[in-house]
């Protein structure tokens, strides 16, 4: 009986360690002979700071966490961070890979996320198809442009005078394609063609065969001659024919 007691105890002594070895935790993340956790989020950290020290924007960084049953040969060298194929600057969640390059190399990657603050422009009211911008339907503020599409305007000059392609609500980034350059030309109208050579210029009167805007090269008939040339729109019913 009693060398049955002193077997319970045992087996039960054996138990508590067991118990007390697998729900206590590693200090720091690190288990020996293996790379600590910390250190490959550190090294995307210090990664994603240094090339994107030089951006324009203001930027904040945060590294995911990795699995804690991961377990990577420690490395003998310093840790290598890197881009993996396919990256875009927009920022947003993102993949950095951490490899060693040591005796025993191994690669991981590392989810984290970037958020880019930048002062944008942004529509003060609700803009109509159609209508051209003013400065004062604009005005800027901040937003992450990580989570833009279609590209944004920082500068207020650069849409002001352009026209509205579709309806854009207030207090919404303006994007690229939500504006185009006015027209200044339409199909059916009179235009004034221009051309120039060897220092004599030439002017005539034309009719369009397109909407046109500002640069744009549109088709217009010669009245004179009923002859069909292509033209660049320079104005408010003006063409010139590129020689």
């Amino acid at each position: 009986m009693k060398s049955i007691v002193v077997l319970l105890h045992l087996m039960r002594s054996l138990l508590l360690l067991s118990l007390f070895t697998v729900i206590t935790p590693v200090a720091g993340g690190e288990v020996e002979g293996y790379e600590p956790l910390a250190s490959i989020r550190q090294a995307a950290e210090d990664f994603l700071l240094q090339e994107l020290s030089a951006a324009e924007e203001e930027v904040e960084i945060e590294v995911g966490n990795l699995d804690a049953r991961l377990r990577l040969q420690r490395c003998e060298q310093p840790l290598t961070a890197f881009f993996p194929p396919g990256y875009s600057e927009r920022g947003g969640m993102i993949t950095v890979g951490v490899k060693c390059e040591g005796g025993k190399p191994w690669s991981v990657y590392v989810r984290s996320t970037i958020v880019r603050y930048q002062e944008v422009i942004v529509a003060t009211r609700n803009l109509s198809r159609g209508e051209i911008v003013s400065a004062a339907d604009l005005q800027l503020q901040r937003r992450d442009t990580a989570l833009l599409r279609g590209g944004f305007f920082t500068l207020p000059a650069a849409a002001i005078g352009q026209e509205v392609k579709r309806t854009v609500r207030a207090d919404t980034v303006i994007s690229h394609n939500m504006l185009q350059p006015p027209l200044v030309i339409k199909k059916g109208d009179r235009v004034t063609i221009s051309a120039q050579t060897t220092g004599v210029k030439v002017t005539m009167t034309g009719k369009s065969l397109m909407n046109g805007a500002i640069g744009e090269t549109i088709r217009v008939m010669n009245l004179s001659s009923k002859r069909e040339i292509s033209a660049v729109v320079t104005g408010q019913g003006a063409v010139e024919v590129m020689m």
